[in-house]
């Protein structure tokens, strides 16, 4: 049979487990498959580097929420899932192109992951990248409830004497169901997208005589993801971001037009407690959707890209592959640029637009005591 690996024809021989090539224009078949210049400044330095940051701005706001117990709310127990979500995504997605990048020649090569591994690493890949979609549409959907709907929140008669132990355990379990739901739906979604990583092709290539080649693999194990596939992967891949784009859009809308009503209210009723408080709520609830606004802009460049060459793909496999900029690899290393930095700006956007989290930096950081109990209390509640 005739398989092309690039523009050029050469011949294979398939066999039951692997198949022979043949490369008698090894010059095309190395510039063509080998990896670019760029795609060497980003994979050896700039996606380190939003690794590293990535890590320590989500590590350091998980020790903020443990050093100070007043930030241990539902909201944050959520913000905190997805700070562990991030971390997983850039660990695995980064450190996955890295390795590939310095254990083989050519981009095409999976190497040094077996057919296995590769599936399994691109399972847990999708798993945290859901998990990130999810937990930021959980969010929204948690706030517009305490803000929209605060009637919900009060899930206990006792809540006038404070926040005893029914009220605890009620609270512990809806959070749990969240939870729950965040990564169970992210565990659905990486099972969803298994069946496009599951094909592989073994090639072992017999270079021509010479020395010009002895530093080039001889075996080469890459994914063999046919049309029908792509096209599947693509349009799943599109979806979740698209139907989260517009939850979170219905969700932050009300949350502004409900704010909006309550500022003018408070207007009204010159309380300056009561103003204090809608007032952290509102600083809270827009640094929330400055977090999201962010959240989607970055991915939008890759999701909406993928997902259009999707729904392209089914008529027009060539004009697909001009959508989704296949040979254009600026294009490609920048949508994964701003994909990473997603994951590594969020927890630094919450003390850039929220005082309640600068101040709990400032006390967890520099080891300080905690602010009085009424402020504790007031901040609790206005998260």
């Amino acid at each position: 049979m005739s398989y092309r690996i690039n523009n050029s024809l050469t011949n294979v021989m398939e066999c039951n487990s692997n198949i022979t090539l043949n490369v008698s224009e090894a010059d095309d078949y190395i510039s063509t498959n080998s990896y670019a210049d760029v795609d060497e400044l980003f994979i050896t330095k700039i996606f380190p580097i939003i690794l590293v940051f990535g890590v320590l701005n989500n590590g350091i706001f998980l020790f903020v929420l443990y050093r100070v117990h007043r930030m241990r709310t539902t909201l944050n127990a959520l913000l905190a899932s997805l700070a562990i979500s991030d971390i997983l995504f850039l660990i695995l997605a980064v450190g996955e192109k890295t390795l590939r990048f310095s254990s083989s020649t050519f981009a095409n090569d999976v190497f040094p992951f077996s057919a296995k591994s590769y599936t399994i690493l691109q399972s847990f890949i999708e798993l945290t990248f859901q998990a990130s979609l999810i937990a930021i549409t959980t969010v929204a959907y948690e706030r517009y409830n305490v803000v929209c709907h605060p009637t919900l929140q009060r899930e206990s008669p006792t809540r006038k004497v404070g926040l005893n132990i029914q009220t605890r355990c009620i609270k512990q379990r809806h959070l749990v169901k969240l939870l729950c739901f965040i990564w169970g739906t992210g565990l659905f979604f990486s099972i969803l997208f298994l069946p496009p990583n599951i094909r592989y092709c073994h090639i072992c290539i017999e270079w021509p005589p010479g020395g010009n080649y002895t530093d080039y693999p001889t075996t080469i194990l890459e994914q063999n993801i046919t049309a029908g596939f792509q096209v599947y992967y693509n349009i799943s891949q599109g979806i979740p971001f698209i139907v989260a784009f517009f939850l979170n859009s219905y969700f932050y809308f009300k949350l502004i037009r409900v704010l909006k009503i309550h500022t003018q209210s408070v207007c009204k009723e010159h309380t300056d407690i009561v103003t204090r408080r809608r007032q952290r709520k509102q600083r809270i609830t827009h640094m929330l959707l400055i977090n999201s606004a962010v959240y989607f802009v970055c991915l939008a460049p890759y999701m909406l890209t993928c997902f259009l060459g999707g729904i392209v793909g089914m008529w027009n496999s060539e004009t697909a592959s001009k959508i989704l900029l296949e040979n254009n690899t600026i294009f490609t290393n920048l949508s994964r640029t701003f994909m990473y930095l997603n994951s590594a700006v969020n927890s630094w956007l919450y003390t850039t637009f929220s005082v309640v989290y600068r101040t709990a930096y400032v006390e967890a950081l520099c080891f300080k005591k905690a602010v009085n109990h009424d402020n504790r209390i007031s901040e609790l509640r206005s998260i």
